[in-house]
């Protein structure tokens, strides 16, 4: 996945993945976890989180380069036992870009959802949490119980068209290329100003986020040259920021 780069608050170790979601899921955390293990073969696993519901996820394995996304992803994640995890806060105008950026990442299944019932003429909100419901389907008998006891009437077909529709009312666009290597541009000038002609030069040949990964190294090169003028921290901290975004 491509994610904006955020603030590194913590680093565990030997954790459980399941464990660090209900923290996060408890906390209304906003930001995205990087998880390393071993399942057959190293791999790196993102989650991203929106007020402590999951929202996306994709898990790299390192050596054969396959790449598992969203749903498919967090089940994998979920069985991880030792691990470790780097947490990053993220604000939400950068949330809104991840999310805009890996659409083909998305979790469908919110791991809690609120629904507003009418009972004797009093309005009611419930919070279920649909964790363990994943991929189970929930026979006709259980769902009455349930609903019994929360105090639901059955919903309308119509009303559950409406609540499909306001689920998905915020699902992005298709990743824009162009717009990451607008964000890259936008840092390189930020960051180094006029001293950024070389690197302008070398971001002008590259359409794409492809064409930017493979000419990072060139990149790296260039901007690396600037330290007579630069302080090394600088420029190594905006080639990691540029690193995260295009995710080479």
């Amino acid at each position: 996945m491509l994610i904006p780069k955020g603030e590194k608050v913590e680093i565990r170790k030997n954790c459980r993945v399941s464990e660090i979601l209900e923290e996060l899921s408890n906390s209304a955390f906003t930001g995205y976890v990087e998880f390393y293990y071993k399942y057959g073969e190293l791999s790196k696993g993102q989650l991203v989180l929106r007020n402590g519901n999951l929202i996306a996820g994709s898990v790299e394995k390192i050596v054969s380069k396959k790449e598992i996304l969203g749903d498919k992803a967090l089940d994998e994640l979920k069985k991880i036992e030792n691990c470790v995890a780097e947490i990053y806060v993220l604000e939400d105008e950068k949330v809104e870009k991840a999310l805009n950026w890996n659409k083909n990442a998305l979790i469908r299944l919110e791991p809690k959802i609120t629904v507003a019932s009418d009972v004797n003429n009093s309005k009611t909100e419930t919070t279920i949490d649909l964790t363990h419901y994943r991929g189970k389907e929930i026979a006709a008998p259980d769902r009455k119980k349930i609903l019994e006891k929360y105090g639901i009437r059955e919903p309308t077909p119509e009303e559950i068209d409406a609540l499909i529709k306001n689920a998905f009312d915020e699902v992005p666009l298709e990743m824009n290329k162009e717009e990451v290597v607008n964000e890259v541009r936008k840092i390189i000038e930020d960051r180094f100003g006029k001293l950024s002609k070389k690197l302008l030069e070398i971001l002008d040949e590259c359409k794409t986020v492809d064409e930017l990964a493979k000419n990072f190294e060139l990149l790296e090169r260039e901007a690396r040259k600037l330290s007579l003028f630069v302080p090394r921290k600088k420029i190594d901290e905006t080639l990691e920021e540029i690193r995260q975004i295009i995710g080479s």
